[in-house]
């Protein structure tokens, strides 16, 4: 795998943003209850906040979205990683940060191992952020296990696929050679 070019947006972490927020062309609530559009756009592409009456935009408007704020992702990585990483684990780190922005990230443990030479460590740390209001969800244990697939080079239609595949619960964290299988 490459070394990440920092602030670049490896196409794995396109594929696998889009892949794990789907497209949805009108405004919904996502899991969180955040208005949401796109492939998990909260904000319009002129800055403003989705809404309700937000209108609806083509999966092209949805990928320029998407393309700005993993632009947006990986500019703030960029930022908070001080050692040299590979493709792979920027295009996971990227689809982390893309989903929950940056000052949830700052301060995370995942963050000090990556950056305190403990990078065998990093795909564990992602089983940590799957809560929602406190409560486990599916949809983000399967989503950070792709993710963290994806740190240790997977392919990430692969990963997707093999995590919602194989992953029915949230206390399921599989061996990441399955995605190889």
């Amino acid at each position: 795998m490459k070394i990440w070019k920092r602030n670049s947006v490896p196409l794995p972490a396109a594929v696998l943003v889009v892949r794990v927020e789907g497209f949805r062309s009108h405004p919904y609530r996502d899991s969180s209850g955040v208005w949401t559009i796109g492939c998990g756009a909260t904000r319009e592409a002129d800055g403003s906040a989705v809404t309700a009456s937000t209108t609806p935009i083509t999966l092209e408007q949805a990928h320029l979205l998407c393309q700005r704020d993993l632009q947006g992702a990986a500019t703030g990585l960029g930022r908070l990683v001080r050692v040299v990483i590979d493709e792979g684990q920027a295009a996971a780190l990227i689809s982390w940060v893309y989903n929950l922005g940056q000052p949830r990230v700052t301060n995370s443990t995942l963050l000090w191992r990556l950056n305190n030479g403990q990078s065998d460590a990093v795909p564990a740390e992602f089983a940590k952020w799957n809560l929602i209001d406190n409560v486990p969800s599916l949809g983000l244990t399967r989503r950070r296990w792709a993710e963290a697939a994806v740190c240790q080079g997977a392919d990430p239609d692969k990963a997707c696929d093999t995590a919602w595949a194989h992953i029915i619960s949230v206390n399921q964290w599989p061996a990441f050679d399955l995605v190889y299988t």
